[in-house]
């Protein structure tokens, strides 16, 4: 399976002092946009990575009447073929930042595109080649890695540029994976659509079809390549690529689901999203 790494933004417990990764000055050659955010939007957050890079994220709002409040919202779906591991079930997530000028808004941050094999590669302290094939999804990315990842990227910005991390009162953010509820949160569109929408199958794509919006298995698509990120439409919160190309790791591990429960059980880790070879019967 083709795995990448999406990052999200969350409220840092505790400042971190371990090393970073070190980049010399004369590395640090500042990237064009279309390297890390070809379809810039107004309210993007975008963060500075090593080697002169940046990663754009997306706001994720969620109602929220104080910090302690989270929502309940609805996962999974009703095919009967995935149900031992996607049946419908309640789950709960929370914003991380409250919005000044409205406290019952809190907003998180997700990637708005895959990790790139350049993004990647700049987290870890390696400078490559600006190019179109360097935008692909950073893959085989194992789950340590990943989390290992946003350890590092993190500890970078707090000692390069904590200032253009987003803050609750004057505590910093950090980067980590996003919640599987998280992740399906944003995927299916959360608050920029209605509920019914949020339920379907996939986000709504009143652009085009599938095609338009995801790289699948069929030579009217993938045709078993991995495309750079951002080529296709955006989902309803202007993520990129939630669906096909890669599928995405995220951070707790893999449970069945037990007639709308979560079983006891812990197993392996989950991707979400499907990729290359999922076909278009499959993608959801």
């Amino acid at each position: 399976m083709h795995r990448s790494i999406l990052s999200s933004i969350g409220l840092m417990a505790a400042v971190l002092i371990a090393a970073a990764p070190s980049v010399t000055r004369a590395q640090e050659t500042p990237w064009e946009e279309k390297y890390f955010n070809p379809h810039p939007l107004a309210d993007d957050l975008t963060l500075p990575l090593p080697c002169g890079g940046s990663m754009t994220f997306r706001p994720v709002v969620v109602e929220s009447t104080n910090w302690l409040d989270d929502v309940r919202v609805e996962l999974g779906g009703s095919d009967d073929n995935v149900a031992y591991k996607e049946d419908r079930r309640p789950a709960f997530i929370a914003g991380t930042f409250t919005d000044p000028e409205n406290e019952t808004r809190r907003t998180m941050f997700l990637a708005k595109y895959e990790t790139s094999l350049l993004q990647h590669a700049a987290i870890q302290g390696e400078c490559i080649k600006q190019s179109t094939g360097n935008r692909r999804p950073a893959i085989d990315v194992s789950w340590f890695e990943a989390v290992e990842s946003g350890r590092a990227y993190t500890e970078w910005l707090l000692q390069k540029d904590a200032d253009k991390l987003p803050k609750e009162g004057t505590q910093p953010g950090y980067l980590r994976l996003p919640t599987e509820a998280e992740w399906e949160f944003a995927a299916r569109g959360g608050l920029a659509v209605d509920a019914a929408t949020f339920r379907a199958r996939m986000f709504p794509m009143p652009d085009g079809e599938l095609a338009q919006y995801a790289w699948y298995q069929g030579s009217n698509s993938a045709a078993g390549r991995l495309r750079p990120q951002g080529l296709l439409l955006p989902n309803p919160l202007g993520l990129h690529d939630v669906l096909g190309n890669a599928a995405e790791v995220v951070l707790e591990p893999f449970r069945l689901n037990k007639r709308g429960r979560l079983h006891g059980q812990v197993g392996g880790f989950i991707a979400k999203g499907g990729d290359i070879y999922t076909s278009a019967t499959q993608m959801r």
